[in-house]
């Protein structure tokens, strides 16, 4: 195999070290992450933090079901004839996009249409 000229291989090394990772903090805060110039965002990581230990175990993936459930049972009660806003809030489409519906980059997640979907997508989000 070739190998890259010693001077191509210094600059890659330097260019790594430009860029260092900052390390994950599992002191305190779950989402905090160790240095940097203070933390811009304390008042987030506290909600996130105080919601997360509401939840039973601290299990995120119990919420996102509950999300994915009430959405699908939404979807299920969901008035057949005007079916056209469910589709027009909770899925994704150039159309919704050009007319500012951005929630629904979000809502997409959560929309499903069959039981298989939201069967599959709830087990892969509580194993998450």
């Amino acid at each position: 195999p070739t190998q890259l000229p010693l001077m191509t291989r210094l600059s890659l090394l330097n260019t790594v070290k430009m860029f260092p990772k900052r390390p994950f903090s599992n002191k305190g805060s779950m989402f905090k992450f160790s240095g940097g110039k203070g933390d811009f965002n304390s008042k987030l990581n506290q909600l996130i933090e105080n919601l997360v230990s509401k939840l039973p175990n601290g299990n995120i993936g119990a919420a996102l079901v509950a999300i994915n459930t009430a959405f699908y049972l939404l979807y299920l009660l969901w008035p057949r004839d005007i079916m056209h806003k469910f589709l027009n809030n909770f899925t994704i489409s150039n159309y919704n996009i050009g007319r500012g519906r951005f929630h629904t980059l979000l809502f997409a997640h959560f929309a499903h249409m069959g039981f298989l979907s939201y069967l599959l997508d709830s087990v892969i989000l509580y194993l998450f």
